[in-house]
């Protein structure tokens, strides 16, 4: 009975120290765990604002991209207003060509006409000098005429007094220098008055006859 005694003092030793290994145990797994929920609590309170960051900056960052949606929107628009603007400066450059090039036909129709104009002036001058030099000529062939006139009235007269001489009849101042023989309407010049009709007797002296 010793022996089983000692045995089972032995036994229960064992276990004792089983035991107190087992407490030694939980114990450390105690403090192991108690010092992970402290670095985990500790790493909660590090992440808590690093969270507050992130949302902070992912408020600014949509901040960012609905003005960046702006900008694009603004430059879009300024890229079509340019856009329209070089079309109405071109459309004006065009413009403008056409209307350079229409006052360059309108120069060079003016030039003509100027041209032209120089030219019916140069032709007038000729003519007015033409005309001049035609007077000048004219003038004394006027001058001829009327020479040659009064000559053949002076024979007209000169006739007509000798056939009043022969016969008796006179044509009077029809054919006389002075009188209407140099009328327009005196009814001398009528072709048929008898002082200058063909048959006549101042131009028919044998079929000489008395004035009525």
């Amino acid at each position: 009975m010793g022996h089983a005694l000692a045995t089972m003092a032995h036994a229960l030793t064992t276990m004792t120290h089983a035991l107190a290994t087992m407490a030694h145990a939980l114990a450390t797994m105690t403090h192991a765990l108690t010092s992970i929920a402290h670095a985990l609590a500790t790493m909660t309170h590090a992440l808590t604002p690093m969270a507050h960051a992130l949302a902070t900056m992912t408020h600014a960052l949509t901040i960012m991209a609905h003005a960046l949606v702006r900008m694009t929107h603004a430059l879009t628009t300024m890229a079509n207003a340019l856009a329209t603007m070089a079309h109405a400066l071109a459309t004006m450059a065009h413009a403008l060509t056409t209307m350079a090039h229409a006052l360059a036909t309108m120069t060079h129709a003016l030039d003509t006409v100027a041209h032209a104009l120089v030219t019916m002036a140069h032709a007038l001058a000729t003519m007015a000098h033409t005309l001049a030099t035609m007077t000048h000529a004219l003038t004394p062939m006027a001058h001829a005429l009327v020479t040659m006139a009064h000559a053949i009235t002076t024979m007209a007269h000169a006739l007509n007094t000798m056939a009043h001489a022969l016969n008796g009849t006179y044509c009077g101042p029809c054919l006389s220098h002075n009188g209407p023989y140099f009328s327009y309407n005196d009814p001398c010049l009528n072709p048929n008055s008898p002082c200058l009709s063909h048959n006549g007797p101042c131009l028919k002296p044998k079929l000489l006859r008395p004035m009525p």
